[in-house]
């Protein structure tokens, strides 16, 4: 028997100087991250070990200071598949520059449990607390070479148990043993008696032969994991997968013609199971719909899925008669709630019911078009009822000319342009705000003075619906906002900090939106996000496997993405934002 102590890797990339290819990436859930042997070469001969068959796996997770923290990851369950990505998941340029395992000999190790972990004995990267491994069954196999989860066959055996102390005793040092055994001998306590304990067990794999990187010699493995989307206990077919799929709506709590609604979007749907977020809004417009969040359930049979995380419930009821007519009740707990099979139709000028051409179906199904609708549709009732007969016709004559455009500019073989629509919506609410109100001059477009008339009557630009249609997609939050005005136009911008939920920290990033309104007409909107001054870049790409800067700018309909050097044309003050948002290491970005 030889006793490893807490290293349960024999050697890794990084070893000594960083914890980013440690052997408890395996288990982090996330196959962008990885382990990465440290051995010369490909390798070959390396080892790495993943505990199994316990209530908890503890490793060391290490921080910047040199200190740590215990942390826990669930462990691998041997009497279920098992599946292993190998290879650098992160990127498909990465699987293929490093090199990936092509055979792999596959041992389960039986161990014993320290009683004591000592985060100060501990490497700083690898599991910890288990001594003594022995072979109790091996075997090779054989793997693909696939950028994704893959089975990884176990070979069999059996559980054994130890005699052992219990916890209690274990941790006592030799004056408490002393101390206890009088307290026994006094009739005043019970002896501890030993009692049977489950040794623990692991999962080694031993690289035998690899497929060459084309830029990397190391190898990666990415996740050792049970997943039960790859189980084939609950399969249904594709068919009765399908009909989950959808946007499902809580009657009780809708109201589409008040944009008011429940709704639960189901999506993602396979053999096994389907994700789901679900949006819940209780005041008609601004920004205040709240969402859950991605969530998973799995089949149980073709009419039950539960989110095994949550505990929650669903049973799929289908009319038939009539496949469209279906009906999911949501069980949590003593709750329930059922919810309707529906297409997500907002309010507008027109019914939706009876929407035929694709834009209009577009418009019914987002909410900041079907609001420029409504209120255009408003607006212009209002204006055909105060006019001078002599104006009736030409305002026809031009909202007509407004719905031919809007139906034919904004199509095209791959479908409806959102952005098109958006932009005719905010010009055509501008043109017939300006007839309504003279004193905002002639332009039928939005424009510099439109957005000054906005701010200077104590309007936010946020919340004006011409404003949102003309920067859409770009859809500013609350937050500190700011604007300027120069000769070429008005420049209104906004930032703010939020948390994004990044393993293993949250990270906190600044957020920067820009909307510039230019004299002649021409819009532009730019986001921007950069990580706050609480963590820093390098850390950021390297431990959280994401790139935060970018900036993505939008100029009339052309959605642009800015890498480099801004182009010529650019106004003054757009160049000015951007030079005050940079993007760093653009040689990085692709």
């Amino acid at each position: 028997m030889e006793d490893w102590g807490s290293d349960f890797s024999r050697g890794f990339l990084g070893e000594g100087e960083s914890c980013t290819y440690a052997p408890y990436r395996l288990v982090d859930g996330d196959p962008q991250t990885g382990w990465a042997e440290g051995g010369a070469g490909a390798g070959i001969g390396a080892e790495v070990i993943v505990p199994a068959l316990l209530d908890t796996v503890y490793y060391y997770s290490p921080d910047d200071g040199g200190g740590g923290r215990w942390t826990t990851a669930d462990p691998l369950d041997l009497t279920r598949p098992v599946r292993i990505w190998a290879g650098y998941g992160r990127s498909p340029d990465l699987f293929a520059a490093n090199a990936r395992p092509e055979r792999v000999r596959v041992s389960v190790l039986r161990l014993r449990l320290m009683p004591d972990p000592d985060p100060h004995d501990a490497t700083g990267c690898s599991f910890s607390t288990y001594v003594e491994p022995v072979v109790v069954a091996e075997h090779e196999v054989a793997l693909q070479d696939l950028n994704g989860y893959q089975d990884l066959p176990v070979p069999g055996f059996d559980v054994e148990y130890y005699d052992e102390y219990p916890m209690e005793w274990l941790e006592m040092d030799g004056a408490e043993r002393h101390l206890h055994q009088q307290r026994v001998d006094a009739g005043e306590a019970a002896p501890y008696e030993p009692e049977p304990w489950q040794y623990a067990y692991a999962l080694k794999l031993t690289l035998l032969d690899v497929y060459p990187g084309t830029r990397h010699e190391d190898t990666v493995i990415s996740e050792i994991g049970n997943d039960p989307r790859f189980e084939a206990a609950d399969a249904v077919s594709a068919e009765a997968a399908e009909l989950w799929a959808g946007t499902w709506y809580e009657p009780s709590e809708t109201s589409l013609s008040d944009n008011i609604y429940a709704r639960m979007e189901i999506y993602g749907v396979h053999e096994h199971g389907f994700d789901y977020e679900t949006e819940r809004r209780d005041v008609p417009y601004g920004p205040n719909a709240t969402w859950s969040g991605e969530q998973t359930a799995w089949f149980e049979d073709p009419r039950r899925a539960v989110d095994r995380e949550t505990g929650r419930t669903f049973l799929l009821t289908v009319d038939p008669a009539d496949p469209y007519a279906r009906v999911i009740d949501v069980v949590e707990g003593a709750w329930s709630s059922a919810w309707t099979f529906d297409r997500p139709f907002f309010r507008t000028g027109f019914d939706c019911d009876a929407a035929a051409p694709p834009v209009e179906t577009a418009i019914c199904g987002d909410a900041t078009l079907a609001r420029g609708d409504f209120e255009m549709s408003e607006l212009y009732g209002d204006l055909m009822g105060s006019v001078t007969p002599d104006r009736e016709r030409p305002l026809r004559d031009s909202q007509r000319d407004f719905l031919t455009r809007r139906d034919s500019d904004c199509r095209s073989d791959e479908g409806v342009d959102y952005r098109c629509l958006a932009r005719l919506y905010a010009d055509r609410l501008v043109a017939l705000q300006r007839l309504k109100d003279p004193a905002l001059g002639e332009p039928s477009r939005f424009d510099t003075k439109y957005a000054m008339s906005i701010l200077e009557n104590g309007g936010d630009l946020r919340q004006n619906t011409a404003a949102r249609l003309a920067m859409y997609p770009l859809q500013m939050e609350e937050g500190t906002a700011v604007w300027g005005l120069d000769a070429s136009g008005l420049l209104y911008e906004q930032s703010y900090v939020d948390t994004r939920v990044v393993w293993p920290a949250n990270v906190e990033i600044r957020y920067s939106d820009m909307f510039f309104v230019g004299t002649g007409g021409e819009v532009w909107t730019a986001a921007h996000m950069a990580p706050a001054d609480s963590v820093s870049y390098s850390e950021i790409n390297a431990e959280y496997g994401f790139e935060p800067w970018r900036i993505e700018l939008d100029a009339g309909r052309d959605f642009l993405t800015i890498w480099g050097e801004t182009e010529e044309g650019v106004p003054d003050m757009v160049r000015d934002w951007l030079d005050r948002h940079p993007i760093p290491d653009l040689e990085a970005w692709d």
